[in-house]
């Protein structure tokens, strides 16, 4: 995760401000990103997750 903390403050304040659809939009975006991550630089997830769809963005999956 690259972003600073003011950023995040920032990411977070919108969230609340736009509502429970945007918070999950940013959670299942996140999800996304860490799965992808994960298939990335681990042959233990990539292995793991490889009958999952190419992008997860579903925590129950």
């Amino acid at each position: 995760m690259t972003e600073s903390i003011p950023w995040l403050l920032l990411d977070a304040w919108r969230a609340r401000r736009e509502g429970p659809a945007a918070i999950e939009r940013r959670q299942r975006k996140r999800l996304a990103e860490i799965v992808a991550y994960a298939r990335t630089n681990s042959p233990y997830y990539r292995e793991l997750y490889r009958d999952l769809p190419e992008r997860v963005e579903d925590p129950s999956a």
